[in-house]
This record gives C-alpha cells, structure tokens and sequence, in this order.
C-alpha cells in the first residue's frame, strides 16, 4: 500500500508536469505570435534569414535567389557605403538589382516574399490550431487516465483494509467459537444430567406414593380378638371357648399384613415420611390387652386357651395369663389412617409438582440451548460472510491493484507521448516563426535597398474566438474557429483565412454510478439487549469521468432494543366497578390486564396482587330487615352450591353445630321453597372415605364421589324443596378424611346445570386442614375461572394439633377478591350456630346480588 502510494505520488508529479509543460505550450499560443516574432527579429541576422529559408519547406528557386541576392546586395551596400551618392545611387543600385536577380523588378520579388509569407503565417496558424487540439486531446486523456491511477489505488487501499478487518473479525470468530461449542456442549450434559436425576427422582417418589398407600392398605382398623372378645359390665371382656382356632388364623393374617406392611415401609425413600410413617404404625401396635384372674379352669382348656392367646396376639396387645383380658385405650384408628392420607397426599403432591418444575429447568435448557445455537451459528454464519468479504476483498486488491499497474504504465507511455508532442509542436513553431522573421527580414534588406522609404505592413488579425462544440463529449465533434482583421495588408502579407474548423469533445462522456436494489435485512445479530441488522446493494455501473458517484451501498439498523429479561406491561386502570352490594356496605373494584407479557426472567404480578386489582368501600342505604326476623333472609336468583365439612377433623359434638348452622344457612336462602326465582341450593357433605383412590381425586380424574363418602342432598338443577334443612339434620356424622379437593371438583359439573341468568357462589364451611391443599387451591382456581365466586367459611379452634387448623393463608388465594367479602372467619362451633353469624354469612352470600 505505501509502495502503491509512493508510484501514485511519482505518476502525480508527473502529469502536473506534463501539465505545466503544456500550459506553457498554451501561453505561447495565447502571447500571439507578435511577441516571438519580435524576439527573434531581434536577433537575426541577414545570413541567417537566407540560412532559415534554405532549410524551410516553403523554399522555391525563386525566392532562394531573392534571398541570396538581398544577401549578397546587403554585402556589397556595407562595403561600398562611403561611396555612394545620394543622387543616382539608387537608380544604378535598382538596375543593379534588377540585373543580377533575374526578377523583372522589385515589385515582383516583393510579391514573392509576400506570397512565401503568408503560406507561412497560414502553416503557423494551422500547426498552433493542431497541437492545441492535440494537447486538449492528451490533457483530457491524461486526467482521465491519471482518475483512474487514483480510483485503483484507492479501492486497491480500501480492500487491503477490508482484508485486515476481515482477517481480524474472523480470528476473533474463530477464537470465540471454540469456547461457545464447549459451553454448548457442557450445558447439554448439565441439562442431562438433570434430566436422568428428575427421571430418578420422579420414579422415587412414585415409589413412595405406592409404598404408602400399600402401607395404608395393609393398615386395618379393629383386631379378630376384638370381634370375638365378649365385653362386660364391668369393662373386661373374655374369648368363648373354642375361639382358639379363628384366633390363629387370625394371628397368622396379621403377621403376613405387618410383614408387607413392613416391606411396603422400607421400601420409602423419603427418611423423613418414612420415619412418620413409623410413628403412626407405633401409635396403632402400641394398644394393649390386660388380663384379669378367674376361676381356675380344667388344664386341658388352660392349655388350649394359653396356646391360642400366644398365638393370635399381637405384640404388645394380649397377654396370655389367663381366660379374661381388659382391652387398654388404643389411639383413634381412623385418625392415624387419615395421617396416612395425608403423608401419601404430600409424596403425591411433590410428585406432581416435579413436572411443572421439570417442565420449567427443561424450558431453561431449551431456550439456553436455543441462545447457544443461535450464538454459534450466528458466529459460523458471520464467519462465513468474514470469509466471502475476504475472499472477495483480496480477489478485488489483486483486481485493483492489477488494474492499477496497468492505468500507471499507461500514464506514463502517455506522459511521454505528450512530453513529445509538446516538443514538436514547439519546434514546428518556432521553425513557422523562424520562417516568418526570415522573410520578413530580406524583406526589410530590399527595404533599406530602396532607401528604406518602403513602408510594409502585413494583415493584422484577432485571435481566435471558439464556436460551441457539436457535442458535448465522446469525440466526433467539430467547432468553428473566427477571428477578424484588425489591420488590413499594406504592401505586405495578405489576410490569413478568417475561418477554420476544429475536432472537439474528445474528453469522455461523464457515467452515472447505477446500483441494484436492497437485498433484505440480515437476521439480528442479537436475540435481545440491541443488535444490528444489515443490508447491501451491487454496484451495476461505477462512476466514470465525473460522473454521479454511488453513495452508499450498505445500510444498517438497530434491532431487538428490548431488554433480554423484562417485566410484563400492565394496562391502564379500568374505571371503578358498581358497588358489589344493593344496601349497606360494599366494595368497588378495578383491574389492569397484561398488555405484553414478560421476557425471559421478567416478572408479572398475579390477577389478584395489589398490582393489578385495587378495592375500596362504598356505603348504600342500610339494609332493613323485619323487627321479628332473627335471621338475614335472600330473595336473590343466585345459584349456591353450600360445601359441609364432616371429616374426623372435627368431633362429634361439634358435627352438630355444624348441622345446626347448615340448616340454619339452607333455611334462610331458600325458605318454604316457594319462591321459583329465588337462590337454589345444591348442598353437599364431605367426609371421605379413608381409600387412596379417593385421596387422590379431584383435579380434573373423573370418580365416583359416592365411593368416597361424599354426598349430594341437593342439586341446582332441581327446585330446592323446603325440607332440605330437615334432611340436613338427620345426617350422619361421615368422620372421614377431610377430601376437600374431591368435593370440590364435583362442584364445576354441578353448576354447569345451573340457571343461565343465575350467578354461582362456592361455600365451603369446614374446620380443618384439606387432605392436600394443592389441589385444593387449583380446585378452587378452576371454579374462578369458571365464572363462580368462592367464598370459604373456617371455623376456628384453638389448643389442636397443627392439622385440624383451618389454613387461613393458603385460603386468602384460594377465595375470590375482596378478601374481606369472601373469607369470613367464624371463631368457634357455637359461634357459628349462631343468627349473628348465620345473617352475615346470608349477607354475603347475597350482598351483591340483591336481597
């Protein structure tokens, strides 16, 4: 590149050279020839005038004599001019003249200098008029030539700096990829084995799923010794004789249970559920059966009866020492079952919830994967492109540089060539010149033969004015050349021609750059976070000779500006709700939706944050209610599907008052019956069966709710009758598992029955913890989407054990928003039996619907 600049440098000097070696030429041509000619007058000699007009091209026999005789008479005149006299001195010198010229007179040799002077002046005027057509000619050549030296050392320079950019972009490509294929490939192996240890995983805790419930199968309530024993009045109990024999059998059963038991237990993989698992089978083997004295018996039925107690005890439960027994407490059988439920409800719990994490870590790999690939291959194929642009770059500089050899080379044969023509042309000239002086001089000789009393004057013309070439560039033009007499001849030179015709238009036509159409954008070179996206276009015709040049023929553009992690854009507020009650006090709501949703690890808020659903009270009118009515009544249409707890979470005692207040609520919506567009109720009660199957109900598996102890004693598809609330009093108490995802996953197709122009409310009055709040919550999502509202009704007790709690956390996102219309929290059985609590519970219900 310094080479190319050093040879351009040394090719520009030499134009301008050339240039101003032409320039000169034209300073000649534009000082006229007065000026030379007066130079040259100025130091010519006779001698030298006839030395100029041998050697012209003009020369002819009679005027090389005229010249050798004004030569020779110019001799003799300086030789003898002291004795000549003044009188007839010229006439003898006329004669003299007239007779060793061998011209007539000297008129006749005047009009030969003039005739010879003025084909001179004329070939003069033709070779200026040539070499300066000659010289713009070159000179147009020349800068053409001289553009294109320019124009291939420039691209020559550009592709060299493309090369180096390319060579660098792809050494740094090439350097990084190695480094993005590794890290590739060891997310791949991160991502598998995360997937083999899910896979693990998910098989543990199926297995622990089915090690439970063999565990719970092979746990059974009651004992054959307890079916056969006969209680007394006084709280022993004793075997009939003859029992020995059922009792073995028994036994026998009972140890093959607890041995598959024992094997389904250590089978569990989870430490912690296995060791509560444990607990509970302790709780159930830790009863025992006390023996009391009685009579002594034959030895014969002793020994039987020893025999068959040893036999069909289990451990820790019968002491053989005798024929009467006292059964000690056993802890609640049913209970320590339902434990069971709910260990077997959180292993499947965490085992559906190992999907959704799955399902997410495997969306993780994806898209980090995804950004691998597309990183290496955006790599690949812009080293692809970095390897194009440096193939083409260094084919372009060999082009270019080839190219530039080339136009050098030629400037330089040009730079001679007209270097030559300059000098010709000057010499040409001034030979013209010459020739003018010499004739002009012998004819001043014949002048001062004469006396010098002749007075000459040659025609005197302007220069020449340029007409408008016929076209304006491409060569073949032609233009006209005028001038006109300044001063008319006087003895001398007659008027050169006036009117000439000159090549014009040499210079080449200018040429447009024309380029092709946009190719389409590239892909983004980022996924996110601003990346650049390209396009080109071809040059299909450069510029040439001035002509209109490219612009530019890449174009580039941001892209992707959005952040690579963004939160979701919310809407704007909607405008605030009607009051959700018709009197007294109520609330209004308002909602923002997502109106982009979030990027890679951005965040959104829930439908229910405070982000996007705000509530404020409002206050009607109160509500007015007749002196001698104790309890809230509702006339409202609205479809009410009421959800009763009776698991053994709560006691007997308690059941009760939860009967109590169930009827009390059915009555106070519904009445007599008798109001056709009046609420409809669809009650159930829950108290599961304590079955596996059951337990892992709900949540979209179809089964058999009848299986599973739950009960309908209303549908919304039918008119509730008035005797519902007696119905509700002669239940019996279920005492099950608390299988509250089950009983609500049978709501859904209950109100799919339900009035069209009727709204739908979900209440679930219950004391304890659900078998599995998961599904639970799902559940209850479910029903929100469905388009019913859910309101949960806990009843607190205090002093119990952490299961039989009511969860209120879990159930603020349970029920629907407002909290404070949706979770009413009743402290107490009695309370709940109550008209205070029973209005308000009513009050809700049909708030915002009308009462």
């Amino acid at each position: 590149s310094g080479r190319a600049s050093r040879l351009l440098l040394g090719v520009a000097l030499g134009v301008n050279e050339a240039v101003a070696v032409a320039r000169s030429a034209l300073d000649f041509v534009k000082r006229g020839h007065d000026a030379l000619q007066a130079e040259i007058m100025l130091n010519m000699t006779t001698e030298e005038a006839v030395r100029t007009i041998r050697e012209s091209r003009l020369v002819s026999p009679a005027l090389l004599q005229v010249a050798q005789t004004a030569l020779a008479q110019g001799g003799e005149h300086r030789h003898r001019h002291k004795r000549r006299v003044r009188g007839g001195h010229g006439a003898a010198h006329r004669a003299h003249l007239q007779e060793g010229s061998g011209v007539e007179n000297f008129d006749q040799a005047l009009k030969e200098i003039n005739s010879h002077l003025e084909k001179a002046m004329e070939n003069s005027d033709i070779e200026c008029i040539r070499c300066k057509g000659v010289e713009e000619a070159l000179l147009v050549e020349l800068d053409a030539v001289k553009r294109d030296v320019f124009f291939f050392s420039e691209r020559a320079t550009e592709a060299r700096a493309q090369i180096l950019r390319s060579q660098q972009q792809e050494y740094m490509l090439t350097a990084k990829l190695p480094n993005l294929q590794e890290g590739r490939l060891e997310h791949k192996e991160r991502c598998h084995d995360y997937s083999h240890d899910h896979s693990h995983e998910v098989e543990a805790a199926k297995g622990d799923v089915e090690s439970i419930s063999k565990v719970f199968q092979e746990t059974t309530c009651g004992t054959l010794f307890s079916a056969l024993a006969v209680r007394s009045h006084n709280g022993t109990v004793s075997v009939p004789h003859g029992s020995g024999p059922a009792l073995l059998r028994g036994h026998i059963a009972m140890r093959r249970r607890k041995r598959r038991r024992a094997i389904a237990l250590a089978s569990v993989r989870s430490e912690t559920t296995r060791r509560q698992l444990a607990d509970l089978i302790r709780q159930l083997d830790g009863g025992r059966v006390a023996r009391e004295p009685k009579k002594q018996e034959e030895p014969q039925q002793q020994q039987e009866g020893a025999l068959a107690m040893r036999r069909s005890r289990a451990p820790n439960q019968v002491q053989s020492t005798g024929g009467h027994f006292r059964l000690r407490a056993e802890p609640d059988c049913n209970q320590v079952r339902d434990q069971m439920l709910r260990l077997r409800a959180e292993a499947q719990q965490k085992l559906d919830g190992m999907d959704p994490d799955y399902a997410e870590e495997q969306h993780g790999c994806d898209e980090e994967a995804e950004e691998y690939d597309h990183e290496i291959e955006g790599i690949v194929h812009q080293a692809g492109i970095e390897s194009t642009e440096l193939a083409e770059a260094t084919a372009e500089e060999i082009d270019r540089h080839s190219m530039w050899q080339q136009r050098s080379a030629e400037l330089q044969t040009l730079q001679k060539e007209y270097n030559q023509e300059v000098k010709t042309c000057n010499s040409n000239i001034a030979s013209l010149q010459s020739e003018i002086c010499a004739l002009r001089k012998i004819r001043g000789e014949f002048s001062k033969q004469e006396g010098g009393k002749d007075y000459f004057q040659d025609c005197q013309v302007s220069a020449w004015a340029e007409g408008v070439c016929s076209v304006p560039c491409g060569g073949g033009g032609r233009r006209e050349l005028t001038r006109t007499v300044i001063s008319p001849p006087v003895r001398g030179a007659g008027c050169p021609p006036l009117k000439l015709m000159q090549n014009c238009g040499a210079e080449k036509c200018p040429v447009d750059c024309r380029v092709g159409v946009w190719s389409g954008w590239s892909e983004c070179s980022a996924l996110c976070g601003g990346g650049i996206k390209e396009r080109m276009r071809k040059v299909l015709q450069k510029a040439e000779h001035g002509g209109q040049p490219c612009g530019s023929v890449t174009d580039a553009q941001e892209c992707n500006a959005q952040a690579c992690n963004q939160d979701c854009k919310l809407s704007k507020w909607t405008e605030w709700s009607a009051c959700s009650a018709t009197c007294g006090s109520g609330t209004q709501q308002r909602t923002r939706k997502v109106r982009e949703l979030a990027v890679g690890t951005g965040s959104c808020p829930g439908p229910h944050s405070h982000d996007r659903a705000n509530f404020r009270m409002c206050q009607l009118p109160a509500c007015e209610r007749p002196k001698n009515q104790r309890i809230s009544k509702c006339k409202s249409k609205v479809d009410v599907a009421l959800l009763v707890d009776g698991s053994s979470a709560i006691s007997a005692a308690d059941w009760n008052l939860m009967r109590r207040a169930a009827s009390m609520v059915v009555e106070a919506l519904i009445g007599d019956g008798s109001n056709a567009d009046g609420p409809r109720v669809a009650l159930q009660v829950f108290g599961g069966k304590l079955s596996a199957k059951c337990a892992q109900g709900g949540a979209g598996e179809v089964i058999d709710l009848k299986d599973c102890g739950i009960t309908w004693l209303s549908h919304i598809r039918d008119k509730t009758e008035g005797d519902l609330a007696k119905k509700i009093g002669d239940l019996q108490f279920p005492a099950g598992s608390a299988l509250t995802h089950t009983a609500l996953s049978g709501v859904e197709m209950e109100l799919h029955y339900g009035r069209m122009d009727a709204p739908s409310v979900v209440v679930v009055l219950t004391a304890g913890e659900p078998m599995d709040m998961h599904l639970t919550g799902e559940v209850s999502m479910d029903l929100q989407e469905f388009g019913s509202r859910v309101m949960w009704v806990p009843i607190l007790r205090r002093g119990l054990q952490a299961s039989h709690w009511a969860p209120l956390q879990e159930m603020k996102h349970w029920v629907s928003l407002p909290l404070q219309e949706n979770l009413v929290v009743v402290e107490g059985f009695k309370t709940l039996a109550t008209p205070v609590a029973v209005s308000r519970l009513v009050d809700e219900i049909c708030a915002a619907h009308g009462r």
